[in-house]
């Protein structure tokens, strides 16, 4: 079998020859071509005695390859091979939980869409990244790249992608490949830009204080707001869908093969109030158990969440790994929650060993399981609200719908904590939410999910205060 281009493999190799043991290596300790290879000139009679030569000079060639192809051959590794390094390192990071699945893919999708096809070109080397500016050629094929339909693809695409390559340059100059990362110059165009964007804000607000009228930039409400989250109401109606269809109480539809016992059925239905109420994320809600739960203080230990890609089979312990960013938090818990969450905790201690969401039913892949039980809730949604309008009802007595990605939970949970109680919402403070939430910065959380509801504009418009002498 013809050993596979790797430069920096095992540059020695023992190998049986006419009855006798022989040490063939590449002399730099660099694997190139095969035509490269040399045999040491002694003959030996075993391979243990042959083994002890070989890892002498294995030692000596990779002490000389790390000195002498230090940005000299190294830098003249075909790109191809770099690349595909990287991947298989992208793919152990992965593996080994190193590196999210997310991150990993969007990683391994960003090398597949911009650094495969130059590396690909005949001829291209590691230090054409910075020789010939292919560095600068990558990026900019970034920032003009779109989706197949021909619309520029969006900034945080386009921000994650130079990202990838920042990582690749890093990767480069820890392999030894390079001296100096070749996609360093970001840095310097990320100052550039930001400069670049300063002078083009003083140039517009200089041109505008000649204006007559007052323009406005349309930029005041940003993020996600009440508006655009389901109310409680709506989330309840999901999970009542989800017990009806869960364990067949409602004859309009059967969608589901193996009806749940009422009580199991009652702790699945539970998951979208729970996800609302808590703003947990779903590895994170698959992953809850009663010992992470404080019913005093209202609060939800979050440390961990269930691994999406391992199984979990029924009466066993479940797969975990750490939540999003490693981050810890205690997420704080809606009042409103506690008597049913309560109640969630009894039961799962005493049927499901404190695990709240346990597979039911056989259901090894939680994810996927947890998909299709909203999927089928959804289609029952959709039918009583057809139902509905054929009998006429109107208004808020009829059935909602529900068109939102299930990670809406989350993002209602986020506008109706900050938004204030005059609006309708709990009127947490800003710091109160971001630690709840896990957000790096109170920035994200602003910049997120807070609104300025019609009900602030309006008590700003009719607020009064006694100001004496006034």
């Amino acid at each position: 079998m013809p050993r596979p281009k790797k430069p920096y493999g095992d540059p020695v190799r023992v190998r049986l020859h006419r009855g006798s043991y022989r040490v063939r290596y590449y002399p730099t300790g660099l694997i190139t071509e095969d035509r490269d290879r040399k045999d040491l000139p002694f003959k030996y009679a075993s391979k243990e005695v042959a083994e002890v030569a070989a890892a002498v000079l294995r030692e000596q060639l990779i002490a000389h390859r790390d000195v002498w192809c230090m940005g000299g051959i190294r830098h003249q590794v075909p790109l191809l091979d770099a690349v595909t390094r990287f991947v298989e390192h992208l793919r152990e990071q992965r593996d080994t939980r190193m590196m999210p699945d997310g991150t990993a893919s969007s990683r391994l999708s960003d090398a597949n869409l911009y650094l495969f096809p130059p590396a690909r070109s005949k001829g291209t080397t590691i230090g054409d990244l910075e020789e010939t500016g292919l560095a600068r050629q990558i990026i900019d094929d970034i920032g003009n790249s779109t989706k197949a339909n021909g619309t520029p693809k969006a900034d945080n695409t386009r921000k994650r992608a130079r990202a990838s390559m920042r990582l690749f340059g890093k990767w480069l100059v820890s392999e030894g490949f390079v001296a100096s990362d070749p996609f360093g110059f970001l840095d310097l165009d990320t100052e550039d830009a930001k400069a670049t964007k300063r002078t083009h804000a003083r140039v517009k607000a200089l041109e505008s204080v000649d204006d007559d009228v007052y323009l406005d930039d349309g930029d005041g409400d940003t993020g996600i707001g009440l508006e655009d989250v389901p109310s409680l109401g709506v989330v309840s109606q999901l999970r009542d869908a989800i017990y009806a269809v869960e364990t067949q109480t409602d004859a309009m539809v059967v969608l589901r093969s193996r009806i749940l016992a009422p009580v199991d059925g009652w702790m699945t239905s539970q998951q979208p109030m729970f996800e609302t109420a808590t703003g947990l994320r779903l590895g994170e809600t698959l992953g809850a158990h009663t010992t992470r739960i404080d019913l005093e203080t209202l609060t939800v230990g979050v440390d961990r969440q269930l691994d999406p890609r391992a199984p979990w089979l029924l009466g066993s312990a479940p797969r975990l790994i750490p939540p999003k960013h490693n981050r810890r938090r205690r997420a704080a818990i809606w009042p409103v929650f506690a008597e049913t969450l309560e109640k969630m905790v009894d039961i799962a201690n005493d049927r499901y060993d404190g695990w709240l969401f346990p597979p039911t039913a056989g259901q090894v892949w939680r994810f996927k399981a947890r998909s299709t039980e909203w999927e089928r809730a959804m289609k029952h949604m959709e039918l009583c609200h057809q139902q509905d309008l054929e009998q006429g009802v109107k208004g808020e007595a009829l059935a909602a719908l529900w068109p939102w990605r299930p990670h809406i939970t989350r993002a209602t949970y986020g506008s109706f904590s900050l938004a204030p109680e005059s609006s309708g919402g709990l009127g947490w403070s800003v710091k109160a939410v971001q630690e709840s939430m896990g957000h790096q910065s109170e920035t994200t959380t602003l910049a997120i999910y807070r609104h300025v509801t019609s009900g602030e504009r309006e008590k700003v418009r009719t607020t009064m205060i006694e100001w004496e002498n006034l």
